[in-house]
């Protein structure tokens, strides 16, 4: 399968999945399209009020490494829009989600590491999640 339609076809099951889930959902129509002069996630997802920009990856291994652009990218937008940066990642038959302060630089790009959270942290934490957190680097805070 094309690396696009491959990608693609990968952001819409994740958009379907977090629609169901109760979010208001919106992928980037030219995601992956190559250099722009502004930044368009891949997924932009809000729940309650809180927005979610999202870059989706999907590897075969645990490896993952994202353009170091692409996170400057969604971190950019998040700023712009007061909303969360999350890199989503399909492994295993799964999604994982990393925030930025999970990811570690490594030479032009950061590689993914750690074990992400779970769809279900996102979704019952929607309510609870600081924004303000988003852009330094770019925590998930779970209020008391």
């Amino acid at each position: 399968m094309f690396a696009k339609r491959k990608g693609t076809r990968i952001e819409n099951e994740l958009a379907n999945m977090l629609w169901a889930k109760g979010f208001a959902v919106v992928r980037g129509p030219s995601s992956g399209a190559g250099v722009r002069k502004r930044y368009q996630p891949d997924i932009v997802a809000i729940k309650n009020g809180i927005v979610y920009v999202i870059e989706v990856k999907s590897r075969k291994n645990d490896i993952v490494y994202i353009d170091a652009g692409q996170i400057f990218g969604i971190q950019e937008f998040a700023k712009r829009s007061k909303g969360i940066p999350l890199v989503a990642v399909k492994s295993h038959g799964k999604f994982k989600f990393y925030t930025i302060d999970m990811l570690a630089m490594a030479g032009n790009s950061y590689k993914v590491q750690g074990d992400g959270y779970d769809i279900s942290f996102i979704v019952s934490n929607s309510s609870s999640i600081s924004s303000e957190s988003s852009n330094s680097p770019g925590h998930l805070v779970s209020q008391s």
